[in-house]
């Protein structure tokens, strides 16, 4: 769940949807359907069509969302123009009811009929849908009829936007030659579009099937951040920070690293805190630096947890508090499995345990208990 929610949060698609149905679901995370939109929106709005399904039928219920017919009218076009099943048997009922469009037993029947062609679709397994479909077309004239048929036989799914491109290329990148997707990506690229920047300066960066290129990574990367891309942004703080494929440059790699912090991006709360604390590109700060760590901590960054935890025992940066530092560490420790960290931890964990009453260690339990059913949360 915890790789999930990353890779969700840095935009992987699919991903976000995967994380909306497990809240919706409760699936490893507590339920919640307000933050299962969340994930549903972000997706949606990438041109996802089972999202904007998702998106459509929220808003036609009620569910988390005040009810909203319009609303629930134009994100079932969106999917049903995809060709997605559930939405075009949804959206051809709110043409029969008259809901979010004007009633239209033409429309109506046209999409409903397209739902049973989509073989992806599994909406009809007892065949009331067809059975409905069949009484509303008895009701429809000759003309009526001929303009339907004329309409399915047109039909054809709506062109994919850059954004549908740029996912449909990434989601195929495991199975296709790499040039296939870096064929899709880079005109999109060259023409201004930031997801596909950004992502092709993580292939090029992770080197993805073919040799990594980390001039060329370094390039893409900028031109992403350069329009506000967060997890780009991160990126080129990242490499300004390393020294590796940028030369170091501290101030830098502060100036990139803050905005993608702003943008709620852990892994860049946590570079910029280590930075804050120890002084690097900016006055040493130990109050921001705790701050920025909490950030970090409260979506998950273990590496920030561990640290945070050392903070709080500490005194620094804030008060000092062995029943909130020691909840730290038992995350830590329910999220990490590399032995380095675990066995710094393991050492302040004992040391901690001898310096806390049963009660104390208890509340941190109980703390910490509270807190991962609620992971990850944004």
């Amino acid at each position: 769940m915890v790789r999930l929610y990353g890779r969700a949060k840095y935009g992987n698609i699919p991903d976000q949807v995967r994380l909306a149905d497990a809240y919706d679901d409760g699936d490893g995370v507590a339920k919640d359907r307000a933050l299962a939109l969340v994930w549903f929106k972000a997706a949606a709005n990438y041109g996802d069509a089972e999202a904007q399904y998702e998106m459509g039928r929220a808003y036609l219920l009620g569910q988390g969302v005040p009810r909203d017919t319009a609303q629930a009218a134009d994100w079932l076009r969106k999917s049903a123009e995809q060709g997605y099943g559930p939405a075009q048997v949804m959206f051809g009922f709110l043409y029969e009811d008259g809901e979010g469009v004007p009633r239209d037993d033409v429309q109506a029947y046209t999409w409903r009929t397209l739902s049973l062609l989509v073989p992806r679709a599994v909406i009809d397994k007892d065949g009331r849908i067809a059975a409905g479909n069949d009484l509303l077309g008895a009701k429809l004239t000759a003309a009526q009829m001929a303009q339907a048929e004329a309409q399915i036989k047109a039909w054809k799914p709506a062109p994919l936007t850059p954004d549908q491109q740029v996912s449909a290329a990434i989601d195929s990148v495991k199975v296709n030659p790499i040039h296939e997707t870096l064929n899709v990506l880079r005109p999109l690229a060259e023409g201004g579009h930031v997801r596909a920047q950004y992502l092709l300066g993580a292939l090029y960066g992770v080197g993805m099937g073919m040799p990594r290129d980390p001039a060329t990574a370094i390039v893409w990367y900028q031109k992403a951040a350069e329009q506000g891309h967060p997890v780009a942004q991160y990126m080129l703080g990242l490499a300004y920070q390393k020294g590796e494929d940028l030369a170091k440059d501290d101030a830098a790699a502060i100036r990139w690293l803050r905005p993608a912090a702003d943008a709620n991006i852990g892994k860049a709360q946590y570079l910029l805190g280590i930075l804050h604390l120890g002084g690097k590109g900016v006055p040493p700060d130990d109050v921001a630096g705790r701050a920025l760590l909490q950030a970090a901590a409260d979506q998950g960054e273990s590496d920030a947890q561990y640290f945070l935890s050392t903070l709080i025992v500490a005194g620094r940066g804030g008060p000092a508090d062995l029943v909130e530092g020691y909840k730290w560490l038992l995350l830590t420790e329910a999220y990490r499995d590399d032995d380095e960290i675990l066995g710094m931890m393991a050492e302040l964990k004992a040391d901690l345990i001898t310096k806390m009453t049963p009660a104390e260690i208890a509340e941190a339990e109980r703390r910490a208990a509270v807190w991962m059913p609620t992971f990850p949360k944004p």
